[in-house]
């Protein structure tokens, strides 16, 4: 006769669940995104939203991030317009547990600042990641901190193009003077740029050189040099 044998297995990871405020948080564990919070918290967390303050509309559904091998986590919370939360995670595991670990909702605090743009001469139209917003001067605020494209230019006068960084209520002033770009072309073979050219770029913060040797075919060089 065959012995029945039982075994206990003994868990060596716990799962944890994460709800936000607001929802759509990325949630990074040891520097792996694990996913986002989504939804709605169900009636279960209307006794801690009453105590924290909040609509339970606000909060999302808990987001089950699974497995995490005992001791210390480091979690971050983030949110484009919100400040990062970084948050330590300790794991015990309890053999006579294997339920998720439930952290109470986690708030996170927005994020934003303003950007104050000045244009020499003044009057130069202020692109912001790709969408009009302006004539310099001008002061955008309520903007999403972190890094932004910015154009400044007006039409025969010049151009500056860049990035600039929005930080937490901390107005940044960006102040530029307009120059022209220049587009040379060199098609004469074996002659060097800083001998054809070197003079007339002295002093220009920005320009182009385009060659048969930069990419461009002998068919466009040729017509560009005709005309």
């Amino acid at each position: 006769a065959k012995l029945a044998r039982k075994y206990r297995l003994r868990p060596n990871a716990r799962s944890v669940l994460v709800a936000t405020v607001p929802r759509d948080v990325k949630v990074i564990v040891d520097g792996q995104e694990r996913g986002a919070t989504f939804g709605s918290a169900g009636p279960e967390y209307e006794d801690v939203a009453r105590e924290m303050s909040v609509p339970r509309s606000d909060i999302s559904a808990p987001l089950l991030v699974e497995h995490l091998p005992p001791g210390e986590h480091d979690m971050i919370l983030r949110r484009e317009c919100f400040e990062d939360l970084p948050v330590r995670l300790a794991i015990e595991v309890d053999p006579n547990i294997s339920a998720p670990l439930v952290y109470k909702p986690f708030i996170l605090e927005p994020s934003r600042g303003a950007i104050e743009f000045i244009s020499e001469p003044s009057g130069a139209s202020v692109t912001l990641d790709g969408k009009a917003v302006g004539t310099a001067p001008l002061i955008l605020g309520d903007l999403c901190s972190g890094t932004h494209d910015i154009v400044m230019e007006r039409e025969g006068l010049g151009r500056f193009a860049g990035t600039v960084e929005a930080r937490k209520n901390e107005p940044v002033r960006v102040a530029r003077r307009l120059r022209l770009s220049l587009a040379a072309f060199d098609l004469r073979p074996g002659v060097r740029v800083e001998d054809s050219f070197g003079a007339a770029l002295e002093g220009s913060e920005r320009y182009n050189i385009l060659t048969e040797r930069a990419g461009i075919s002998r068919e466009v060089s040729e017509r560009v040099r005709l005309e």
